[in-house]
């Protein structure tokens, strides 16, 4: 155990634990992320995951490493790392993003920001994302959190993009969940153009659920909006009435979804720069992005800086983040998650893989069962009875728009005995064998 006194924007790294480090704010104010720890609490970090703390004022804390290997954390210096600067940039980029909320509270009729998030390979761009969330948490919004990078080795579903509700309480947030299987790397996006076409269309299959969600709260809120107006109906001042339906909107613990915008945390984009420009458009279009941070990657910057209605911000790579290599490979799944391990017939299990027909359209076919050795595959929230006998063209669509339910792995096939899967628990047995699975590579 150790005591670590902190002065006034400083920052505390722990790096790469073996095993579960114990911190407790003993005095001052620090943060994670952008989220304040309580004081006298126990917090508790998993191993082999990196993490630094930030105090805006002289602070203490006491941190006990289960590990005596463990090595000791240490403080950011200056000439190793300006970190109050980072983090100083972070509370400019919070306040633009604070202003385009409330002007979009008060009018009504418009949605909040939309920042997509691009850099260079483990540049910290989830670092900024959760920093940031996190900051706009505090005040009681409720951003839109969009993960578009399927090699994200933070993401709880590897291969895969989705989009979520941000809000202090994660069975909420499961609730307000939609994920798509992609199945493949990002650099196969760059070397494959029919992962490409996949990649694209279910890019264009979240934004339309993200769009969705976000205007069907603004209707409600302009709904709720004329309502309390009527009812304010007998001041006779209207800029009264605009003002106390403000007033009552800016109390609210829970600020509206519509309001508080969205974050697109993008993947390090690989290929030649033209392509790389081409393809950070297509997110703009199909997302509405009015805002981007772009960083470590000034010839990205250039270009963008010169779209017109779009603002952009670059910065320098966010030192003392977490490094990818620190992190399990995308390759191995977190098998610990699979709680369960089921026999299923090979007639009770559909496995259908994309294929791309000469005139460029997607196509799911089914795959051939003696194919299949040790394979993840993705559950949809798609039942099999759904689909049409000999209509491709529609179950591919059907496919091609359903999200996932949950992942399965494959791990042994026996013609007399059929597949033997692991899955998240006894509960899904049912689900893996009514609904469409596929697979990626």
């Amino acid at each position: 155990m150790e005591i670590v006194e902190l002065k006034e924007e400083e920052a505390y790294r722990i790096q790469d634990p073996t095993d579960i480090v114990q911190v407790t704010l003993l005095e001052g104010a620090v943060e994670i992320f952008g989220q304040e720890l309580l004081m006298k609490k126990l917090y508790e970090f998993p191993p082999h995951k990196p993490f630094s703390l930030f105090c805006w004022v002289p602070s203490k804390l006491k941190i006990k490493y289960k590990t005596k290997e463990d090595q000791p954390g240490y403080i950011f210096n200056e000439e190793e790392l300006n970190y109050h600067k980072m983090m100083h940039d972070f509370l400019k980029i919070n306040h633009v993003l604070e202003s385009q909320r409330q002007m979009s509270l008060k009018l009504t009729d418009k949605i909040g920001p939309r920042l997509l998030v691009l850099g260079s390979h483990s540049c910290g761009k989830n670092t900024l994302c959760k920093t940031l969330i996190n900051y706009s948490l505090v005040y009681g919004w409720k951003p839109i959190y969009v993960d578009i990078d399927p090699d994200n080795q933070q993401s709880e579903y590897p291969h895969s993009i989705r989009a979520e509700v941000q809000t202090c309480v994660k069975e909420q947030m499961l609730k307000n969940r939609v994920t798509y299987y992609f199945g493949y790397q990002y650099k196969d996006v760059v070397r494959d153009i029919s992962k490409r076409m996949l990649f694209d269309r279910l890019i264009e299959e979240l934004s339309v659920q993200v769009d969705r969600k976000l205007q069907a709260d603004l209707e409600r809120a302009k709904e709720l909006k004329l309502s309390m107006l009527n009812q304010l109906g007998k001041v006779k001042d209207q800029k009264l009435c605009e003002l106390i339906y403000m007033k009552s909107q800016e109390d609210k613990d829970e600020k509206e979804i519509y309001a508080s915008g969205i974050f697109v945390n993008c993947p390090n984009f690989l290929g030649l720069h033209n392509q790389i420009i081409e393809q950070i458009k297509f997110l703009i279009d199909k997302f509405k992005i009015n805002m981007v941070i772009v960083i470590d990657k000034p010839d990205i910057y250039r270009d963008l800086d010169k779209i017109q209605d779009l603002i952009v911000y670059k910065m320098e790579k966010l030192k003392g983040v977490v490094d990818s290599y620190n992190l399990k490979e995308l390759e191995q799944l977190n098998y610990t998650s699979f709680q369960s391990s089921q026999s299923i017939p090979e007639n009770q299990l559909e496995l259908y893989q994309m294929q791309v027909r000469e005139d460029k359209q997607i196509m799911f076919e089914k795959t051939k069962s003696t194919n299949i050795v040790k394979l993840t595959i993705a559950v949809l929230h798609l039942k099999k009875t759904q689909l049409e006998e000999n209509n491709t063209e529609l179950n591919s669509k059907l496919i091609l728009q359903a999200p996932l339910a949950f992942l399965a792995y494959v791990d042994n096939f026996d013609k007399d005995k059929g597949y033997l899967i692991q899955i998240p628990n006894d509960s899904c047995r049912q689900t893996l064998q009514n609904n469409v699975c596929i697979i990626g590579k």
